[in-house]
């Protein structure tokens, strides 16, 4: 608690980074991620209130799609300064990670900050929980009200995995194929897609 400076009164003055932000984003771009890592931790580790590192850290962690090591670099990051970016991968890497409560919890405490930057958003992320909790249903009814929509894909899958949840799977296959007009890289579509060409 010390380091953090989570002690009331207690405040560290900047210090400067061992690695630079231009390298670590150099390294980033060329796809070497463990001098990446190695850069950034070497930053955390020289100040610990480092939050532009933290939050690299984490964002690369969740774009290789390691949720569990992204999720504590993000928190921190985001406990340090709110950024829409930060909140969105942490979000994510929760409910990929099924802690759906633990994301309704921050989705709530960030409400306010969420909302200066769009209402949308909130509503859409309770779209995302409600869709990752197997409410296709709810969750299509939730995309479908908001305007603009953040991603009209979402309303088309859930829909889809609704119809093909009561056995629906023509109607089904015709919301699914819409979604995948959207999207047709996303996997969860792709296998929603094998599932209902299984039964037609």
């Amino acid at each position: 608690l010390n380091s953090l400076g989570h002690i009331k009164g207690v405040s560290y003055a900047e210090r400067d980074k061992p690695n630079s932000i231009d390298l670590v984003l150099e390294r980033l771009q060329k796809e070497n991620y463990s001098e990446a890592k190695k850069l950034l931790e070497e930053n955390i580790m020289s100040n610990p209130l480092d939050e532009i590192s933290l939050r690299l850290l984490g964002i690369m962690y969740f774009n290789q799609n390691d949720f569990g090591k992204a999720i504590p670099n993000l928190a921190r990051s985001l406990s340090f300064e709110f950024d829409i970016q930060t909140f969105d991968a942490y979000f994510h890497s929760l409910v990929k990670t099924n802690q759906l409560d633990c994301a309704r919890l921050v989705l709530d405490n960030y409400h306010s900050e969420i909302a200066e930057i769009s209402d949308q958003l909130t509503v859409h992320c309770h779209g995302i929980l409600e869709m990752a909790s197997g409410n296709y249903e709810n969750a299509a009814v939730i995309f479908n009200k908001i305007n603009p929509q953040i991603d009209s894909s979402l309303y088309f899958y859930c829909t889809a995995y609704a119809n093909f949840l009561k056995g629906e799977a023509a109607n089904a296959n015709q919301f699914v194929k819409k979604a995948l007009h959207l999207n047709d890289t996303k996997k969860e579509y792709l296998e929603l897609e094998a599932k209902i060409a299984a039964v037609l």
